[in-house]
């Protein structure tokens, strides 16, 4: 009414923000302002025959029981007294019934992390079902994450959880980065930890990498993975992303290695080119790298038969002749080696050494 002393009906309900209709009602005396809510119900409570005798004690047996769960049951088996048009009204009042007298919910706490302060890895398995000249590629990706910017290195890993792919992993991650968080976090790994036996927290080969690169060994508890959430999310992410980048290629077949692995070192870099200002703030606050690297690889004796050849976790190689009857300290690398592979010992295994 104030607007109506200077301007017309239709400007001054514009201004007002109101319709042009309800500026005539008031105007007219016609007018009802919004009546306060009202305490009484205006039809018969649909819930009422069996709400306390029926519907309470099934929630009051398992939290878990859900809404739609209760409301097959009722049209099942009590189908006389509940009318199957309820079911928005159920669901309503047992939630309703629930945020008064359920159990506690599980409190997750919003995390802030410290750039440079943690980096965590992990070991996944591809659900794609990857093919190396058309010969299935069983693999796994090793996922590394610095959790305050979210930099991430991923590296394909041929074999299994060992020690030598974890650590061969982790140092590309480390020179990836440019630096070393000032802690790393797995979850049990067996490559790290010695998790059956209490003579010791970390296994001895664990114990002197972090001693060389300087940074604090750290797990989550056993069984509570969400505790890892920064890389479980981001194992998740990455294979969705690596199936998108599949399809659009249109086929899940490379022709050798070294072009799989380009795919993936290429999927992770446009996540990273996304986050790249977050990350050289962090990369400014990483622990310097040692001038060399540490050991990755695991060392294993083995005896060179009569015929000429060694057996190193059940693949068969040859070795030279004269070192019939020695026995060989062996260096072996994360590298996956064919079974019945006719190739020279050295070329596979990189270095074999120590006649003892």
């Amino acid at each position: 009414m104030k607007f109506r002393k200077d301007f017309t009906q239709e400007v001054a309900a514009s201004k007002a923000g109101i319709s042009i209709s309800s500026a005539r009602r008031i105007e007219n005396g016609r007018h009802q302002p919004n009546k306060s809510h009202r305490h009484w119900r205006t039809r018969p409570d649909p819930l009422e025959a069996v709400w306390n005798s029926i519907v309470v004690p099934i929630l009051e047996q398992d939290d878990l029981i859900t809404p739609v769960g209760v409301f097959d049951y009722l049209c099942e088996s009590h189908s006389d007294k509940f009318p199957t048009s309820a079911r928005r009204t159920l669901e309503r009042r047992i939630k309703k019934w629930r945020q008064l007298h359920g159990s506690a919910k599980d409190v997750m706490f919003l995390q802030h992390h410290e750039a440079g302060l943690l980096g965590i890895c992990d070991f996944t398995h591809v659900k794609s079902p990857i093919t190396i000249g058309r010969q299935p590629c069983k693999h796994m990706l090793f996922n590394y994450r610095l959790a305050a910017s979210g930099w991430q290195y991923c590296q394909v890993i041929y074999g299994g959880e060992s020690f030598a792919a974890f650590s061969d992993g982790l140092q590309n991650a480390f020179r990836a980065s440019g630096g070393v968080p000032k802690e790393v976090r797995t979850d049990s790994l067996s490559a790290a930890y010695r998790n059956h036996d209490d003579a010791g927290k970390f296994t001895e080969r664990y114990a002197s990498l972090m001693a060389h690169y300087g940074f604090t060994g750290t797990r989550n508890n056993t069984g509570v993975a969400h505790e890892n959430g920064v890389i479980e999310s981001s194992n998740r992410h990455i294979k969705a992303q690596l199936e998108q980048a599949l399809r659009i290629r249109g086929s899940c077949d490379f022709s050798c290695r070294d072009d799989y692995e380009d795919f993936i070192r290429q999927l992770v870099a446009r996540r990273n080119k996304r986050i790249s200002a977050a990350f050289i703030k962090e990369q400014r606050q990483l622990q310097p790298l040692p001038p060399v690297g540490s050991v990755n690889y695991s060392t294993e004796y083995v005896r060179v038969s009569r015929t000429s050849t060694i057996n190193i976790k059940r693949v068969t190689y040859t070795v030279p002749s004269r070192l019939i009857d020695s026995r060989l300290r062996v260096q072996v690398y994360d590298v996956h080696i064919p079974a019945g592979s006719e190739q020279r010992f050295r070329k596979h295994l990189n270095t074999y050494s120590g006649i003892i």
